[in-house]
């Protein structure tokens, strides 16, 4: 994940709001574990319009669900909005990750 975010330029939100905090949002129960696989990543510029961001209860799956309250400011700063780096459309290695982790989650 840390290698994700830095190359997509991306910040986790829950982690930078509760650096003191442990909580996790999937839980297996045949093993008893728990784990924090679910995430809300933003850019540097948009967190500055993050206000909380939530772990909801375990209810209806093995994953809690995630909140995200933002109060978008008066004026967004349009100079360097976040894009997905145009290099990644020509490497192949991704595009065939992508297609498959796209496969998997379709089916």
């Amino acid at each position: 994940v840390p290698a994700l975010m830095d190359s997509l330029d991306l910040v986790d939100a829950w982690h930078l709001l509760h650096l003191t905090e442990r909580d996790y949002t999937h839980t297996c129960r045949a093993h008893g574990t728990h784990s924090r696989i679910d995430y809300i990543f933003t850019s540097p510029a948009l967190f500055s319009a993050v206000d909380a961001v939530e772990h909801g209860p375990l209810e209806i799956s093995d994953h809690s669900m995630l909140f995200l309250d933002l109060t978008p400011p008066l004026q967004l700063s349009l100079q360097h909005p976040w894009r997905f780096p145009a290099y990644l459309y020509q490497d192949k290695d991704f595009f065939n990750f992508l297609c498959s982790k796209w496969k998997d989650y379709v089916r």
